[in-house]
């Protein structure tokens, strides 16, 4: 999780909406998440919607996971530990993170392919339900 510092967060929905509430949408974000967090935990996986608890489970097996967006980012990155190497040289996106991490030999779950909150109608879009 990023520190909600406006201009470094959701810069995409920036765009539109400015940098103060780009933050502001992204702190909602993060609490929607942290509400839906089980207390006491020591390690906590997240995933929603939890109709996909079958592939956080096999996602367990695995060095890593990673959920694309349908823009060619990613949603989610989960790493079992740190893998440094994912990080080095990458742009960004689903396919060089797999390249790097085919490289590096980790082995990593493809969550499937889900919309990405870039803008503001997404983030009108998702809070609507739709």
């Amino acid at each position: 999780m990023k520190w909600s510092e406006p201009g470094r967060v959701k810069t995409r929905i920036a765009a539109t909406a400015g940098p103060v509430r780009a933050a502001e949408i992204y702190r909602e974000l993060v609490a929607k998440v942290c509400a839906r967090l089980p207390h006491a935990t020591s390690v906590i996986v997240y995933f929603d919607p939890m109709e996909r608890r079958a592939e956080i489970e096999a996602w367990m097996a695995k060095d890593a996971a990673i959920g694309p967006t349908e823009d060619g980012g990613y949603y989610l990155l989960a790493l079992r530990r740190g893998q440094p190497a994912l990080f080095e040289t990458i742009r960004w996106s689903t396919s060089d993170t797999l390249a790097c991490a085919d490289a590096a030999g980790v082995k990593i779950l493809r969550l499937p392919v889900l919309r990405d909150v870039d803008t503001e109608s997404d983030w009108v879009r998702i809070s609507m339900g739709s």
